[in-house]
C-alpha cells in the first residue's frame, strides 16, 4: 500500500510485488488479487507513457496464475490505466478490456461500462457517440437478463448525453434528455440539463439555451430535487446571451 500510494514509484511497486511473491513458499502465498490490484492502480496514477503496457502485463499474468485470478476491479483499473494516460485517449482498447470479462467470468457492474462510455465520450471522434449508444444498450440488456448490478444509472445517460453533444450537437443531446425524463426509474440531474444548455451556449443558441434553464426549474419546482439549479446552470446561461 506504501509503494502503491507513492505516484513517482509504479515501478518499485511492481518490483516489490515480484520479490514478494518469489519469496512467498509454496504453501504460503503472501500475493493475492488485491496486491496486484495495488500495484496496476500505482500505475495509473503514474499517468506514465509506460504505465498502460506495464499494468497490462500485470492483468495478463494474473489471466495466467493459478494462484491469482484478476477481479472486477483488475479489470476496473486497467480501464483507469487507460482513461488517465497521456496518450490519446484509447476508448477501443478500454472496450476491449471490457469484453474479456466474460471470458473470465467476471460479472460487470455500472461504474466499468461508465468508465468506457466516458472515453468514448470525451474522444468526441466520429461515431463515438453510437459506440456508447451500443453500450448502453447492452448494460440494458444485462440488467434485463438478471445483472442488476450493470443497470445505467442518470451518469450512464449522461455520458451518453454528453457524447452526442460532442459529436452532433445540441438537438441530438437533448434527445436523450427526453429519454431520461421519460424513464421510469431514472430522474435527469443537474449535470443532464446544464450539458444540454452548455450545448446550446457553444452554438450561440441562447433561446433554447434559457428553455432548458426553465425546463431545469420547473422539475425541481416539480419535486425533482436532483434537478435543483446551481450557480454553474445560471453562468451557462449568461455565457449563452
Amino acid at each position: 500500500v506504501i509503494w502503491a500510494n507513492n505516484v513517482d514509484s509504479p515501478d518499485l511497486a511492481e518490483k516489490f510485488l515480484r520479490f514478494v511473491e518469489k519469496e512467498s513458499s509454496k504453501n504460503d502465498q503472501w500475493v493475492n488479487t488485491r496486491s496486484y490490484n495495488l500495484v496496476m492502480n500505482a500505475w495509473a496514477k503514474s499517468q506514465r507513457k509506460d504505465a498502460i503496457d506495464r499494468a497490462y502485463t500485470l492483468l495478463r499474468d494474473m489471466e495466467k496464475s493459478v494462484k491469482v485470478k484478476p477481479d472486477l476491479l483488475s479489470y476496473s483499473s486497467m480501464v483507469s490505466c487507460i482513461a488517465k494516460s497521456k496518450r490519446s485517449i484509447d476508448a477501443g482498447r478500454a472496450e476491449e478490456i471490457l469484453r474479456e470479462l466474460d471470458k473470465n467470468n467476471v460479472t460487470p457492474d455500472n461504474i466499468i461500462y461508465n468508465q468506457v462510455i466516458n472515453l468514448h465520450s470525451k474522444s468526441g471522434a466520429r461515431g463515438s457517440a453510437e459506440r456508447c449508444e451500443k453500450l448502453l444498450a447492452v448494460m440494458e440488456g444485462l440488467a434485463n437478463e438478471g445483472t442488476d448490478k450493470v443497470a445505467p444509472d442518470v451518469r450512464t445517460y449522461n455520458l451518453v448525453l454528453s457524447a452526442w453533444a460532442n459529436e452532433k450537437g445540441p438537438e441530438e443531446a437533448e434527445k436523450v434528455l427526453e429519454r431520461i425524463e421519460a424513464h421510469d426509474s431514472i430522474n435527469a440531474n443537474a449535470i443532464s440539463f446544464i450539458t444540454v444548455m452548455d450545448s446550446y451556449a457553444r452554438v450561440g443558441d441562447a433561446h433554447n439555451n434559457l428553455r432548458l434553464l426553465s425546463m431545469m426549474e420547473k422539475a425541481f419546482e416539480k419535486g425533482n430535487k436532483q434537478a435543483k439549479p446551481t450557480r454553474r446552470a445560471y453562468t451557462s446561461a449568461l455565457n449563452a446571451l
